[in-house]
């Protein structure tokens, strides 16, 4: 996988089309969107799982032609959004390209736009011209090279690859994105384990989704959105699950699918988590932090690898 995801709004299907595959060449992958609503709603939902933004400078939906003397309506919608996140301190880069671009740059509309040198430096670049084509994506990994973020997401590029699309959700991206930047920064706190201990609810509601005979729907709590954690646990290394201080068995052991590995730290991990915020400060070290983060990451490298070769 590709270490930068790059959402492209162009109106030209064979445009995006027939760049995709030399991105992958320079380790892009890009995410094309012909329709500005629907781009749109991507980048507002998946904002955090992008490392920049193109923008066609005369992309406009085919309703709203008459604007395009204007600079195109949606290319402003595009700019716009992107520049209300920069006001809430959430800033990717993002390029113009345009096959007119001489045409782009006398627009008015357009100059406000590009006159926040911090925002976007105003360059424009050919989609007719090759050259053009590779300083483009040369920058784009250049500009977002820059973005801590985007070297936390290189960095921890296989648990990041656990998230998004047929596997884990967003608010997993967040807590990921949340704690290994705490713990580069030296930034955590005793509160710093809860995103962790979210990420493993996650991907045992993720597994039950995929397969209730794998975590039965006993096994979650779903009333007040918790898991039962030991629970899940004995389920997915091989053991029978027996009722509160009673020889009973609710649910019969299924083979180990956890790694014996990760199997025998699972439970101290989470307990670590769910008992970290209630703990004396002191107790914890950097270290400690690390430990559970690292443990995670192991997770979520083999809950992607049991997905993808069980049900994807």
């Amino acid at each position: 996988m590709s270490n930068y995801k790059i959402l492209w709004f162009d109106d030209e299907h064979q445009t995006l089309e027939t760049v995709k595959e030399e991105a992958l060449v320079n380790d892009i992958e890009l995410i094309g969107f012909t329709n500005a609503k629907s781009g749109l709603k991507e980048l507002e939902d998946n904002f955090n799982q992008y490392q920049a933004v193109i923008v066609d400078g005369l992309f406009f939906d085919e309703s709203e032609q008459d604007e395009i003397d204007k600079g195109g309506t949606a290319f402003g919608k595009v700019a716009l959004f992107l520049k209300s996140q920069k006001d809430k301190g959430k800033v990717i880069p993002w390029f113009i390209l345009s096959g007119q671009p001489s045409f782009v740059k006398e627009k008015n509309i357009l100059v406000e736009l590009l006159s926040d040198s911090d925002f976007n430096n105003g360059k424009i670049y050919d989609k007719n011209n090759d050259e053009d084509f590779v300083k483009l994506f040369s920058d784009i990994k250049s500009e977002a090279n820059k973005i801590e973020t985007t070297k936390i997401k290189i960095k921890y590029t296989e648990a990041f690859d656990a998230i998004g699309d047929a596997y884990l959700n967003q608010e997993c991206a967040e807590s990921l994105l949340e704690v290994t930047q705490n713990f580069e920064n030296d930034t955590w706190s005793k509160n710093s384990f809860t995103p962790l201990r979210k990420i493993i609810e996650s991907i045992y509601k993720s597994l039950h989704n995929y397969d209730d005979r794998l975590i039965p729907v006993g096994c979650l709590r779903y009333q007040n959105d918790q898991v039962n954690f030991k629970y899940c646990e004995l389920r997915l290394t091989g053991q029978d699950i027996r009722e509160q201080n009673s020889p009973t068995i609710l649910y019969r052991k299924i083979p180990a699918v956890l790694p014996d590995h990760i199997g025998r730290i699972i439970n101290p991990i989470t307990k670590i988590c769910s008992g970290a915020s209630h703990a004396n400060e002191g107790i914890f070290t950097k270290y400690s932090f690390g430990m559970v983060i690292f443990s995670v990451v192991d997770l979520l490298i083999w809950y992607k690898k049991f997905v993808d070769e069980n049900y994807l």
